[in-house]
């Protein structure tokens, strides 16, 4: 939150800050530790949170994060979404605001806050819809982190708070990484000014930056998230970024690819996970290998090599996802064998070659042959005649004396042929085929 000298008189710039500090103090507790996956699960998961029966969800349900559109306008998708957190053991906290146009609050259950925002948007009808988006934001007290020598509150609210210091921008970066490290944060990515730290289940954002507004001094900006999945990244890790949308982690390491898996195979059966083989499968540019829990959910981690760096990817997939896609591959592959079956069977092209074809190759979808220079000509007109007699229509793509290419096309199967004869050594005669087998008589 900005407040810009000049805009608002100083009186209420130093009430807005008693006003927050004094809301923190009455409703706030005492720092805990950062919640885990289990601790956050217990107090409330959003994946037991009913929506409307007018509702489409927007993205994968997760834990600590839920969006979904309703027909309702905003006050009242607000409310109807207020009402179940109550019955959930939430508390509204002061500050709320609700319209048609847009509405937003802030919910408090002992340590943990979770905000609530409704506002009009368009669904995929192309009709007008209100999305209502959910975040649990964890357990953290932001007056009880560690900070920077010299730094003082400007606001310190629900879900965000304001540290202003005379320090210059770079050694508050600097201190406000060493402390955050010594109490027990592990550095979690960053994006320009903004850094990323995370302990636990608890995502925590150190916005560091120059404050005009406030005489240049710089200002120290902390939110939080709880994630819906705990995923480490290795100690050396760079380029690192969390989405909570997908419970995806990208990473890059300098570590080698024996020396990632057996971190993250140590590190996961720590936490509950077990790999389903013992050593990574290739797929594709990809070493892989997926880890699974007691509730089925699946973890699959992704590492490969490039330009002396060791790509990496963790992403999580909840058994309610992991069963959606069974299901839809089993659809899919009952669809496909459901067409096959009623699809008529194509019998197999017999073609009868010259008496003095030589075979090179015979398969059931390819067939080559050598015959005498000179005698291409009429190999090709008798193959021809032979399939368009069996109701092949022919496509010529280029049919000179040493070289040509055809194709025959009949229901949803082809045959293409292929030949040279250079009047030197034999002419060579190759044809192939899709969806039909091929025999020589």
């Amino acid at each position: 939150m900005w407040i810009r000298s000049g805009s608002v008189n100083v009186h209420f710039r130093y009430l807005a800050l008693a006003v927050g500090l004094l809301l923190f103090a009455d409703i706030g507790v005492a720092q805990e530790d950062p919640a885990t996956i289990e601790q956050a699960a217990k107090v409330y998961d959003l994946r037991k949170f009913e929506t409307p029966s007018d509702a489409r969800q927007v993205g994968v349900r997760r834990l600590a994060s839920l969006t979904y559109n309703s027909g309702e306008k905003s006050a009242a998708a607000y409310e109807a979404a207020k009402k179940q957190l109550i019955v959930g053991g939430w508390k509204e906290l002061p500050g709320g605001y609700a319209t048609d146009e847009y509405a937003s609050g802030t919910f408090a259950n002992g340590a943990y806050r979770l905000s609530i925002s409704a506002m009009p948007t368009t669904g995929e009808d192309k009709k007008p819809v209100t999305m209502i988006a959910i975040n649990n934001h964890g357990n953290i007290a932001y007056n009880k982190l560690p900070l920077p020598p010299g730094a003082e509150p400007l606001f310190v609210g629900d879900v965000s708070a304001m540290f202003l210091t005379a320090a210059e921008q770079k050694p508050t970066i600097e201190k406000c990484r060493e402390l955050l490290v010594q109490a027990g944060w592990q550095p979690y990515g960053e994006a320009g000014d903004q850094f990323f730290f995370k302990k636990n289940a608890v995502r925590l954002s150190a916005y560091v930056t120059i404050a005009p507004a406030q005489q240049n001094k710089t200002s120290l900006t902390f939110t939080s998230e709880l994630m819906s999945v705990d995923l480490d990244a290795p100690p050396d890790a760079t380029a690192i970024h969390f989405a909570e949308s997908t419970g995806s982690l990208h990473f890059d390491s300098t570590q080698s690819l024996e020396k990632l898996i057996g971190f993250y195979k140590q590190r996961l059966e720590s936490l509950g996970w077990k790999p389903t083989t013992e050593r990574p499968i290739k797929i594709d540019l990809n070493e892989t290998m997926i880890f699974r829990n007691q509730a089925q959910d699946l973890l699959q981690l992704e590492l490969h090599e490039v330009d002396n760096i060791c790509r990496g990817t963790l992403r999580h997939e909840s058994a309610e996802e992991v069963a959606d896609l069974e299901r839809l591959l089993k659809e899919e592959a009952e669809r496909v064998a459901k067409e096959m079956k009623d699809k008529p069977e194509l019998t197999a092209v017999s073609l009868e070659l010259p008496a003095k074809a030589k075979v090179t190759e015979e398969k059931d979808h390819s067939l080559e042959f050598e015959i005498p220079s000179g005698t291409t000509k009429a190999t090709i007109e008798s193959i021809s005649k032979q399939l368009k007699a069996a109701g092949w229509s022919e496509q010529s793509l280029a049919r000179e004396a040493i070289a040509g290419a055809l194709s025959y096309k009949k229901d949803s199967a082809t045959i293409d042929l292929i030949y040279t004869d250079t009047g030197v050594t034999a002419a060579e005669i190759s044809i192939s085929s899709f969806s039909v087998k091929l025999k020589k008589k």
